[in-house]
């Protein structure tokens, strides 16, 4: 009985598709500028597992590495004949379910961890040079979000600064010119 179940699990075994991982690491560093006062790192890393598996970046992720297309092409035997049979029980698959049944499938496939001030991308997929892309893609769309929160962030201190660089200004040339009315005024009576 042994043998048997050990050569079953061999079959299987060959026929199933393996799993290959990607990680991809990020070290956050501090920004003066962009610092809230009382954090100390929480705010580096704060939302980056939300940013990285929104739907959003999810689709863009998918889109930049033609996985839908790439998981047609690249679909194991054994579930190409699984998809055929579905099909002619269910008909065809629908492409916009495929691609949301995707991207829930993506992320579940993709891990974010966040410890101190290091991001860790980890991707698990059968094709190891789409993991690496995926892994690549999550982590630019990650940047490439951050960088446009950071960028409005500098921008609304900067317009917050201006307003009260304005305020002072007009409180200054308010004192200069009581001061040269006064100053007229000494003038006057002497």
């Amino acid at each position: 009985m042994g043998l048997i179940l050990l050569g079953v699990s061999a079959a299987v075994l060959s026929v199933w598709p393996r799993t290959y991982r990607a990680n991809s690491k990020l070290l956050a560093q501090k920004n003066a500028v962009l610092q809230v006062h009382g954090d100390d790192n929480e705010w580096l890393t704060k939302g980056v597992a939300e940013v990285i598996l929104s739907r959003e970046n999810l689709l863009n992720v998918m889109a930049q590495t033609h996985l839908v297309e790439e998981w047609k092409a690249n679909r194991p035997a054994l579930f190409r004949l699984k998809d055929s049979l579905t099909a002619k029980m269910a008909g065809p698959e629908n492409e916009k379910r495929m691609t949301n049944a995707l991207a829930d499938y993506l992320a579940e496939k993709i891990r974010v961890d966040v410890e101190e001030n290091t991001i860790s991308i980890q991707v698990d997929w059968r094709d190891p040079q789409l993991a690496f892309r995926i892994a690549e893609a999550a982590q630019r769309g990650f940047l490439e979000t951050r960088h446009v929160q950071e960028v409005s962030t500098i921008a609304e201190a900067a317009a917050i600064l201006e307003g009260h660089a304005a305020a002072v200004q007009s409180q200054v040339d308010t004192a200069v010119d009581e001061l040269q009315a006064l100053r007229d005024k000494r003038r006057d009576e002497v």
